[in-house]
């Protein structure tokens, strides 16, 4: 019984340190996408979005999301940068 109560509370602490994690790379994209877009802070917003890739790379979705503003931001930027990104994007995360 013990053993059981032990297994069940290591599951629920790994599903909550699991989604934790998630959410931080979540509320750090959405701040990215804040300086992009409301503020105009573009190269602000390219800081994050690199930050991002950085920290939270095993997030496939957030990782995916990023590439995508990166190419964006660099695309209002004027930069060739945006098609290394688009295309890393792409070849990376084909079923995002």
């Amino acid at each position: 019984m013990k053993t059981r109560l032990f297994l069940i509370i290591v599951f629920v602490f790994l599903t909550v340190s699991l989604s934790a994690q998630e959410n931080k790379a979540s509320v750090a994209l959405a701040a990215a996408i804040y300086e992009e877009e409301v503020t105009g802070n573009l190269d602000k917003a390219v800081n994050l979005y690199l930050d991002i890739l950085k920290k939270y790379p095993n997030d496939r979705q957030v990782s995916a999301k990023t590439l995508y503003h990166l190419g964006l931001v660099n695309e209002k930027m004027g930069k060739q940068k945006a098609s290394e990104y688009f295309t890393r994007l792409v070849n990376t995360y084909p079923d995002q």
